[in-house]
């Protein structure tokens, strides 16, 4: 590819590389040219040649993520830099993009129920193992307005039976309610869990005790606290009485705790998994991947002559990177390095998680090494994490290598 960079600016490439399912065990050796344009250095040519290593572990990373997430994603976005032809023509590749990235495909904010069919083929796909099927304000209803979504609804909720979709759906709503509200959260999701008893209901209402202490515990299904604000030992009890308790960033929280901001180490956005494992968490949720106010054109790759637009990254104030994990190119979305360290450590959780099964102990141990065992405790340290991660790998291939032993001795 072509990347031009001209004198006196910084660009930043970040190569990613991938391994195929049958990718034999290994050290591999490559090397990266890069090399300047005559055009730009006086009609001389100079080429730098930088070598790399890859070890490829015996160990299988899963093709379905089964960490649960809601991030939203705002197709109504694309027309402001697309068109609305161009917006139609790009919304698969945006779906492609997240779906590739393991985060499942929905808008917790959603004003439309959605596409059954188009759930059902990522479902089918691996692509998807939680979505908002519907989402409400807050405030106060009465039973005619109820009776209004209701039936606006009806029809959905029969396509998702039909296909066997409900144990994935949500009904998100009363966003970060606080107490003033929960009367309203109890009756209103009281009517729904009355009408579709299968339809699992969530909230990021502001509850400490997570139902059990407010009667909040009748209605919600998934309680989703901010990280700051996670409670492990009241999660257990929670979860212990059937609930699943998942939890969330947004513009909060911020030092010293982990976020992604664009001015915080890249590390983080990679480091939230983990703790997400050693928490027990059963599911993340964040506000959006694709908030752009202040911007109206796609960001132009620094290639073929392109210089990087202006791009204002704040969606809040100062709050540079928040509600933008990817950008709208010309063509395509274009990731970030947070986005990239965001599916990364959701792959090292599905990994956690296999290490899991066989000794907890050793999992929960590389975890404190680096993400806890609180979740202001963590370092930002690469090159401890570099290790961890290593010996993450290892412990895996040594249960990988014994497995075989075990099958080979179960064949003799």
């Amino acid at each position: 590819n072509r990347f031009i960079v001209e004198p006196g600016e910084n660009a930043p490439l970040w190569m990613a590389l991938e391994s195929v399912v049958d990718q034999l065990p290994g050290l591999y050796r490559g090397q990266i040219q890069v090399q300047t344009d005559p055009i730009y250095d006086g009609g001389q040519t100079e080429v730098l040649r930088i070598p790399f290593e890859v070890r490829v572990y015996p160990v299988a990373m899963p093709t379905a993520t089964t960490m649960q997430t809601a991030f939203s994603f705002y197709e109504s976005s694309l027309s402001q830099f697309y068109g609305e032809e161009g917006a139609a023509r790009m919304l698969p590749r945006y779906r492609d993009f997240i779906a590739d990235h393991r985060l499942n495909v929905t808008n917790i904010y959603t004003g439309t129920s959605p596409d059954p069919q188009q759930l059902a083929a990522l479902r089918e796909g691996g692509q998807l193992n939680r979505f908002v099927a519907l989402y409400l304000e807050s405030g106060e209803y009465d039973t005619e307005q109820l009776e209004e979504i209701a039936e606006v609804f009806d029809p959905y909720v029969a396509e998702y039976r039909r296909l066997g979709l409900m144990p994935q759906a949500l009904l998100y709503g009363f966003d970060e309610a606080g107490v003033a509200e929960f009367a309203d959260l109890k009756a209103t999701f009281a009517f729904f869990k009355q009408r579709y008893p299968d339809l699992h209901t969530a909230t990021t209402a502001a509850d400490p005790s997570l139902g059990m202490d407010t009667g909040l515990d009748d209605v919600v299904d998934v309680w989703i606290p901010l990280t700051a604000y996670h409670d492990p030992v009241t999660a257990a009890e929670a979860r212990a009485a059937g609930a699943e308790v998942w939890w969330y960033t947004c513009i909060a929280p911020t030092r010293p705790h982990a976020n992604w901001f664009i001015e915080y180490p890249a590390l983080e956005a990679r480091l939230l998994w983990w703790m997400s494992y050693r928490q027990r968490v059963d599911g993340y949720l964040y506000y959006t991947l694709n908030r752009w106010p202040g911007n109206s054109q796609p960001l132009q790759p620094p290639r073929l002559g392109n210089k990087v637009r202006s791009w204002n990254p704040a969606s809040l104030g100062t709050a540079n990177g928040d509600g933008c994990l990817l950008y709208p190119g010309p063509d395509s979305p274009l990731t970030s390095i947070r986005l990239e360290n965001v599916r990364d450590g959701l792959e090292d959780l599905e990994l956690l998680r296999i290490l899991a099964a066989q000794d907890a102990g050793v999992a929960d141990e590389l975890c404190d090494r680096v993400a806890g065992p609180g979740i202001t405790g963590f370092s930002r340290d690469p090159d401890e994490f570099a290790r961890t991660r290593k010996q993450l790998l290892e412990s895996l291939a040594q249960l990988s290598v014994r497995d075989m032993l075990r099958l080979d001795g179960a064949g003799d």
